[in-house]
């Protein structure tokens, strides 16, 4: 809930903190199952702006049984699950934006978005770069994907 949320980041109100979501109420046929959620956590993430976060939001996959999956929609959503990153300006320069761009169009495992996570300040080193901490994931934030999605 949101309210263990705040007391969690006000109890450490100077720490870095990294929190976790895991939503399970989508494995349904509604293609719409999450819908309810889509307002509380659109109020949730402008409520923490201030704080300057970074943000993951990404699904394991669409999806893959019922009417939806069916769709032209819910066909890609099964083979290209949501990703989406958001970070604050301080981390945006403009290389890092044109990684990002170039990175969209790219393959992404979650070796590439676990080096990319542990990349940011203050979660698993002290300084403002990170080395490459996994051999088969790149930081998408440094260096552009190899694996074009189109061709």
């Amino acid at each position: 809930s949101t309210q263990s949320t705040w007391a969690f980041l006000a109890a450490y109100p100077h720490a870095h903190r990294f929190g976790y979501l895991h939503v399970n109420d989508g494995h349904n046929e509604n293609p719409w199952a999450l819908e309810p959620l889509d307002k509380a956590l659109a109020v949730f993430v402008k409520s923490i702006l201030h704080l300057n976060p970074s943000i993951l939001l990404m699904a394991d996959h669409g999806l893959p049984y019922g009417y939806w999956s069916l769709t032209r929609t819910g066909e890609q959503e099964v083979k290209n699950a949501l990703c989406v990153l958001l970070l604050p300006p301080s981390l945006l320069s403009n290389q890092t934006r044109q990684h990002l761009h170039h990175n969209t169009q790219a393959l992404v495992t979650p070796y590439d978005i676990y080096a990319t996570m542990a990349s940011l300040p203050g979660l698993l080193h002290n300084g403002s770069t990170a080395p490459n901490l996994h051999p088969l994931g790149v930081n998408l934030l440094t260096h552009p994907r190899r694996r074009p999605l189109h061709r």
